[in-house]
């Protein structure tokens, strides 16, 4: 990275991971969950986890949110330490959990008014975003009413009010068909690179996801999870979907899943 006098400037780095382990209770045992993970996502970028089920991804965000302890390790979010990251991290798990008994508008303000800000300054807040999260004319419909699409818009902007500078983002696009899919990932990247310029790690298992979404993706072992790739996206951004045909992505898309099926070399 260079500044204007072009002299190199080290990216600063929002969330630094090292050596992190974790087992958990298993019966009479312990299970080990993640072994000696390292990571770092450096501000603004987007930067993915994939891996196979069960290699402790979702353990690993959860550590991040500081909903769990590591058993080793640092993790270091915005200069916090794991002992206080509760509540000083964005998290936005796979399932929406919009209240069936509150609107959209107060769905969104819910993380608002949690941290105590007036229900009526809340509300002024969420209006400015909506036409931006696909939401206007809809801030009096409830949930059940909504498409898949638009209940996850919902839950983004009620995480992103929170304006907090990390957001988790846990198989964000996981219960949405494929078309759906790929018009909100095209839609969070036209986001992300505007106003809301915030850093994001996001667990996913679709690689093709991830590496249109990224700039660095890390790729987890199986159970204990460790890193045992570390990819750098090369493309350009903003992206459109063109990408994904590309010689380069398919050919960095079919190394990655060799790292998944267990044929690459673990570098």
């Amino acid at each position: 990275m260079l500044s204007q006098s072009g002299k190199s400037v080290q990216a600063k780095k929002f969330v630094e991971i090292d050596g992190l382990s974790r087992a958990v209770k298993h019966g009479e045992d312990f299970l080990k969950v993640l072994h000696d993970v390292h990571f770092y996502a450096n501000q603004g970028e987007i930067v993915s986890i994939v891996g196979p089920s069960g290699c402790g991804k979702s353990t690993f965000l959860n550590i991040l949110a500081g909903l769990d302890q590591p058993d080793s390790g640092t993790v270091l979010i915005s200069g916090i330490e794991s002992d206080d990251l509760l509540g000083n991290v964005g998290y936005m798990q796979q399932k929406d959990l919009l209240l069936p008994w509150r609107n959209v508008l107060s769905n969104v303000i819910l993380g608002l008014e949690i941290q105590g800000i007036p229900k009526k300054v809340a509300r002024l807040r969420a209006s400015e975003f909506m036409e931006d999260f696909g939401l206007s004319g809809f801030e009096n419909d409830y949930p059940h009413s909504l498409s898949g699409g638009m209940r996850q818009r919902a839950a983004f902007l009620r995480t992103m009010l929170t304006d907090r500078t990390v957001f988790l983002l846990d198989e964000p696009f996981s219960s949405l068909d494929a078309l759906n899919r790929a018009s909100l990932q095209q839609w969070l990247l036209g986001l992300l690179s505007g106003f809301w310029n915030k850093t994001i790690v996001m667990v996913t298992h679709d690689v093709e996801e991830a590496l249109f979404l990224s700039d660095r993706v890390y790729v987890m072992s199986p159970r204990p999870g460790t890193i045992q790739k570390v990819v750098d996206c090369p493309f350009v951004k903003p992206r459109n979907r063109d990408i994904v045909n590309t010689p380069d992505f398919i050919e960095i898309k079919s190394d990655i899943l060799s790292h998944l099926l267990g044929e690459g070399s673990h570098a």
